[in-house]
C-alpha cells in the first residue's frame, strides 16, 4: 500500500552551460490525502548546483513546497536562472 501519491503536472528540460547533458525539472501535485495540504505542488530538478568550484555543497532551493503550479513554476525558473556550470545530480528525483 502506497502512502502518498503524486501526479505530474509539467516536466522540463533545460540545456545549461558546456554540459554534455540536460537538466530536468518538475513539477507535481499530491493527490488523495495530499489535497487537505495548503501547499499541495511541488518542484524538484535532476541537478543541484555549486555557486563555485570551492563551494563546500551544492546551492539547495530555499522553497520547493507551493500552493500553486504558477509559483511552483515561479521558483522552478528562478532557481535555473542562477544555475552555474557546476552541478551534482540529485539523488531524488
Amino acid at each position: 500500500m502506497y502512502k502518498s501519491v503524486e501526479k505530474v503536472i509539467s516536466e522540463y528540460v533545460f540545456a545549461v552551460g558546456n554540459f554534455q547533458f540536460r537538466i530536468k525539472g518538475r513539477i507535481t501535485e499530491k493527490l488523495g490525502g495530499g489535497l487537505n495540504t495548503q501547499q499541495p505542488f511541488t518542484w524538484s530538478v535532476s541537478h543541484y548546483y555549486k555557486l563555485n568550484k570551492d563551494a563546500p555543497g551544492p546551492t539547495f532551493p530555499a522553497k520547493t513546497e507551493c500552493a500553486t503550479k504558477d509559483e511552483a513554476e515561479r521558483l522552478l525558473y528562478t532557481y535555473m536562472r542562477g544555475f552555474t556550470d557546476i552541478a551534482e545530480p540529485n539523488n531524488f528525483y
